[in-house]
């Protein structure tokens, strides 16, 4: 009768050890779906104060700056119907005050035709932002307009041959039409932006070639957020952005 009841001891303790330890494997799993990465929601900027909204048309003015003159430098060598599918995005430093982005890097895809310069992301664009953030921020490039899907974007005009001889004077000057998306890494998430150039005016990309300094001159562009808030920026003659 001893052994019986010692016998029932021993296997009432080996069941209850075996139940827990499935118990915990249940929990761990669940634990482990808990995880995970944080999803990218759009920026509000309908809640940015005036000065915010300005640093992030900041932001996206430079990083449309050395994205048209990285693929005008690799256009140059390029005869038409050719593609340069490693133009690298490199700041150049010709800029009469300093870039509101840092350590720039990315790929572009730049084909050269007879009245134009398209232009597509090969590597995602990548930069510090230190008036957003102290994070990696990244650019593409659509491959549709997101604001007009009639039109095309991600070009630059080649001046007829009147413009041309113009510029070959003192100031080059180009139309320029780019539109993508912004993911910036900021401490409360993940936010995403849409930018994109004036569909009819594009930006006037402006280089004095005696100063060798470059900007967007009479230019207007626009930032699209969360709700499909909006934020119109615009720059004057000298290629400063105007309050907004």
């Amino acid at each position: 009768m001893k052994k019986l009841c010692l016998f029932v001891l021993i296997s009432t303790i080996l069941v209850g050890c075996g139940g827990g330890g499935g118990n915990d494997d249940n929990n761990s799993g669940g634990g482990g779906g808990g995880g995970g990465t944080d999803k990218a929601t759009p920026l509000d900027l309908g809640n940015l104060t005036s000065d915010v909204k300005k640093q992030y048309a900041q932001v996206n003015y430079d990083t449309f700056l050395v994205i048209t003159e990285s693929a005008l430098n690799c256009a140059k060598d390029l005869n038409i119907g050719e593609t340069d599918n490693a133009c690298a995005v490199i700041d150049s430093g010709n800029h009469n005050e300093g870039l509101s982005i840092e350590e720039i890097s990315g790929t572009l895809s730049v084909q050269k035709q007879a009245d134009k310069i398209q232009i597509s992301t090969v590597k995602d664009i990548q930069f510090h932002a230190p008036l957003i953030n102290q994070n990696t921020n990244t650019f593409k490039l659509n491959q549709n307009n997101i604001a007009n899907t009639q039109k095309e974007t991600n070009f630059i005009k080649i001046p007829e041959a009147t413009d041309q001889e113009a510029n070959i004077q003192e100031v080059e000057s180009d139309q320029v039409y780019l539109g993508g998306t912004f993911t910036f890494s900021n401490d409360n998430g993940i936010k995403t932006v849409d930018a994109f150039a004036h569909e009819f005016y594009g930006l006037i990309y402006s280089h004095n070639t005696n100063t060798d300094e470059s900007h967007f001159v009479s230019s207007i562009s626009r930032l699209v957020g969360k709700n499909n808030a909006m934020v119109d920026w615009s720059t004057d003659e000298n290629g400063a952005i105007r309050p907004i």
